[in-house]
């Protein structure tokens, strides 16, 4: 449906696609020098031709290593680092619920102890249920110094003195091994 819409123009490739937990597959053609726009990045590429479902275009490791990008997750964007760089702001799309499947369920257990599993989205909740109960606010609260809202930017300055151990004026810290002691010797010393 892309190939007719963009119009574009395949050759034959000879190439296969490997996506998780499916077979790979032989690319349709490669459509050859397309001029690509993502973002401020403009610039030409080939692009192989494969049917998908779930997206239209997919930026493989050959174009990111070739364009030198770097992913930043904590910033949701790409940097591109090639002839033009520029930084590429990224939507990070909804993933959904988190399930956690019986397999890792199976091995976080252990045979004789009872098992937990709790997750909690306050804001969802919230709008879900309404206001949170009081024993959870109760709880929040007795706990709330365990994790700050936010974390500090940079680290404390540091000391003049991290650490001091106190010695009692003149005596001397021991220097010699630990006195080996036989057997006999051992048992006489633990009565």
């Amino acid at each position: 449906a892309e190939v007719e819409r963009l119009g574009l123009v395949l050759e034959k490739g000879v190439r296969r696609v490997k996506a998780i937990n499916s077979a790979a597959q032989p690319i349709a053609g490669v459509a050859k020098s397309m001029l690509l726009k993502v973002g401020a990045y403009v610039g030409k590429t080939n692009l192989s031709v494969v049917v998908m479902d779930d997206f239209k275009l997919i930026l493989g490791l050959d174009f990111l290593r070739d364009k030198r990008t770097a992913v930043l997750p904590h910033v949701d964007s790409l940097m591109m680092m090639g002839t033009k760089p520029c930084v590429i702001p990224t939507l990070a799309g909804r993933t959904g619920e988190k399930n956690l499947s019986a397999m890792q369920f199976e091995k976080g257990c252990k045979r004789s102890e009872p098992s937990y599993l709790c997750t909690f989205h306050f804001d969802e909740i919230e709008k879900a249920s309404g206001p949170i109960p009081g024993v959870i606010k109760k709880l929040l609260k007795e706990f709330e110094d365990v994790m700050p809202d936010e974390l500090p930017r940079k680290l404390p300055p540091k000391r003049a003195v991290d650490h001091k151990i106190e010695l009692v004026p003149g005596t001397k810290p021991p220097a010699r091994a630990p006195y080996r002691m036989s057997q006999p010797e051992l048992v006489e010393l633990r009565k």
